[in-house]
């Protein structure tokens, strides 16, 4: 399909979006109602009116979500017409500003990304430094402050806490030390990517000018998502043309823990007075009845743009709600029914989603899928950065390709074991310390024959991978020469776990092949690709059976029949929901994203016990629940008569399954 068509198949407000491209613009679009199209063919417009790719900036969420963007934009104006098109995420769009400018900001261009487990240990060391031993204080929770005040105030970064606080005068000395450590071993965190191109604008107006004069026509997609300093990048970037679309969904705002402000949304007119507001409401995706439950609950919140979500596919089945006696009946109706469902409909298991709060309500529907052999996949699993063969390697990888990096350097210094012990490794650091050098150089001067022979070891394969060849051979070769397997079969007593971790080790080595792709590429940019991907390790086969999914994570999918679990207070919402300003319209916004997930079907399960802490205890309904439109919903109660038409089939299709499974 040409660009033209495509513009004409819009409906009337998704091509006034489309068609307008001087200016300010916020594109409020509600769930379902295809702003990923918008967005995209905008794109495709303004490119087609004659302005270079170069010109334009398009910021996303995701990686996923840049690279469907780019092939669409491709497929509407062909890959030559949109070569240089910038789409990208916020660290990644830093990253390539700050890896041209870092020497203004007192850094080399090969510095490091450091992720949260290597933020933690410059933590601990700081906390060992200062002999503070107090156990009430986690690193993590350190960390989270740190955070807090790189991301609220980012130039200033001032104390967020309380001087009443027990953490203030701990965080007052460990922060500038944290800086100033994480700078000597020329690294950045993933919140100083955008802190310090905050810095570099704010410090060097001339390369400020460049990118704003580069950067001509800027789209951000999820502006409710985002921070304060994403919100300050994106200003300084507009200015002055302010040639500016935002798309998003204020009634989607459910990252606030995580430090986004819906108010960046809100105040879109405010910030910007010759705005112009276009509501998309229109969905796509769902049924009248479902969004008649999501519109009546999302109506409750106070602070919101007005809009109504409306569709033209018809009232379709009403919204199910079941009342089960405890978290196991939940769990064996909600199976039973996606069973049933599976069955009478003709549906794949793909079909069915089963949301929940949190990743730890998942197990008990994980036995039931089990008992009935339905296969399913969970999302949200254990990160393969957390998986200590993969931190080994790729720690080997940042010490290549910086050796300042003294934090990867002080974990695999003796991984595999080659004789340097803590005491030696302490007395190295002290050298180095002493002579203001860094441990690596301290390492290279030594007496000690090991430390001499792992720095040759790095600076050898420093040169193999600084000819951007082959990243598969190089690295295969360094696991090899440092004979990390024979070292993971020492580790475990189990043969079937250390094959299990080697596997990991080979399957990290195939992503690196995938990743450096088939020209040359730099380990620097490689282990960009590495850290800023969402998930690099994810397999690129389609997702297998019935997906179990947290309500965060659900957020931009989409689902035939959504099961949302735990509809009950304490869960949903949440039970600190009250005590936190704005806290239960956060948690409003999250239950009509669950709700809005779905497209045909929707049930909603609740206890009237639950088990917690060990003990069965009442379950309270809801308020939610007490929001929502008698017209659009049904009760289900095994214990009534007012079950659902279908519940003799279920039970004759579960007695048949039972059969089946012996």
């Amino acid at each position: 399909m040409n660009l033209q068509d495509e513009i004409n198949q819009l409906n009337p407000m998704q091509k006034k979006a489309v068609l307008n491209t001087e200016g300010p613009m916020l594109v409020l679009a509600g769930a379902g109602s295809g702003k990923t199209r918008v967005i995209t063919v905008r794109t495709a417009h303004i490119l087609n009116l004659g302005t270079s790719p170069e010109n334009v900036l398009a910021v996303t969420f995701t990686n996923k979500s840049a690279q469907e963007m780019k092939r669409r934009v491709s497929s509407l104006l062909g890959r030559g017409n949109s070569k240089g098109l910038m789409v990208s995420t916020f660290h990644s769009l830093c990253l390539s500003i700050l890896r041209n400018n870092a020497k203004h900001i007192g850094y080399k261009n090969n510095f490091s990304i450091f992720d949260t487990s290597d933020q933690l240990s410059v933590i601990r060391n700081i906390l060992s430094d200062i002999k503070f031993v107090d156990k009430n204080f986690k690193a993590d929770s350190i960390l989270e402050k740190i955070s807090l005040m790189k991301n609220t105030d980012p130039l200033n970064q001032t104390n967020p806490l309380s001087k009443y606080d027990p953490l203030y005068d701990v965080l007052e000395i460990l922060f500038p030390r944290y800086e100033e450590t994480i700078k000597t071993l020329n690294s950045m965190d993933f919140d100083d990517l955008i802190v310090n191109t905050i810095k570099l604008f704010k410090g060097n107006p001339e390369v400020l000018e460049k990118y704003s004069n580069k950067y001509r026509y800027i789209m951000v997609d999820e502006y409710q998502d985002t921070n304060t300093v994403q919100y300050q990048l994106i200003k300084l970037l507009a200015h002055p043309r302010e040639n500016l679309c935002v798309v998003g969904d204020d009634d989607q705002s459910v990252y606030a823990w995580r430090g986004a402000n819906p108010g960046n949304i809100l105040n879109f007119e405010k910030d910007y007075p010759d705005a112009v507001v276009i509501p998309l409401e229109q969905n796509y995706r769902s049924t009248g009845n479902i969004l008649t439950v999501a519109n009546s609950v999302i109506k409750n919140n106070k602070k919101r743009m007005e809009k109504t979500l409306w569709t033209d596919k018809g009232q379709g089945a009403k919204v199910y709600i079941m009342k089960a006696s405890d978290e196991i009946d939940e769990a064996q109706w909600t199976v039973q029914r996606i069973s049933t469902l599976a069955l009478e409909k003709t549906l794949q298991y793909e079909s069915f989603a089963i949301m929940y709060r949190a990743n730890i309500f998942s197990k008990l529907f994980e036995a039931e899928l089990r008992n009935l052999r339905i296969p399913y996949t969970v999302i949200g699993g254990t990160s393969y950065f957390d998986r200590k063969e993969i931190r080994d390697i790729i720690a080997y990888l940042k010490l290549i390709a910086n050796t300042d990096d003294s934090v990867s350097l002080l974990r695999i210094a003796n991984i595999p074991r080659r004789g340097l012990g803590n005491t030696t490794i302490n007395q190295l650091k002290e050298h180095a310390d002493n002579n203001n050098i860094s441990l690596f150089n301290a390492f290279a001067a030594s007496n000690n024959p090991h430390a001499v022979e792992f720095t040759e070891l790095i600076h050898h394969y420093k040169e193999i991978f600084a000819t951007g060849k082959d990243m598969h051979t190089a690295l295969t070769s360094l696991i090899k020469e440092i004979d990390y397997n024979e070292y993971i079969y020492s580790l475990y007593k189990s043969n079937t776990i250390a094959m299990k971790r080697i596997e990991n080790v080979t399957g990290f080595v195939d992503t690196v092949e995938r990743f450096s792709g088939d020209g040359a590429i730099m380990l620097t940019e490689l282990l960009e690709r590495l850290a800023l991907n969402d998930n690099p390790f994810e397999s690129k086969e389609e997702h297998v059976g019935v997906t179990l999914i947290s309500l965060h994570s659900a957020k931009g999918l989409e689902f035939p029949v959504v099961f949302i679990s735990g509809v009950e207070d304490g869960i949903i919402p949440h039970k600190k929901s009250v005590v936190i300003t704005g806290g239960l319209e956060e948690e409003r916004r999250l239950f009509y994203v669950g709700v809005t997930r779905a497209m045909h079907m929707l049930f909603l399960t609740y206890t009237s016990f639950r088990k917690k802490y060990g003990k069965s205890s009442p379950s309270m309904t809801s308020a939610f629940i007490d929001e929502l439109p008698k017209a659009a919903i049904k009760y289900v109660n095994r214990n009534e008569d007012n079950a659902m038409e279908d519940d003799q089939a279920v039970k004759a299709h579960m007695e048949r399954i039972r059969k089946i499974l012996g």
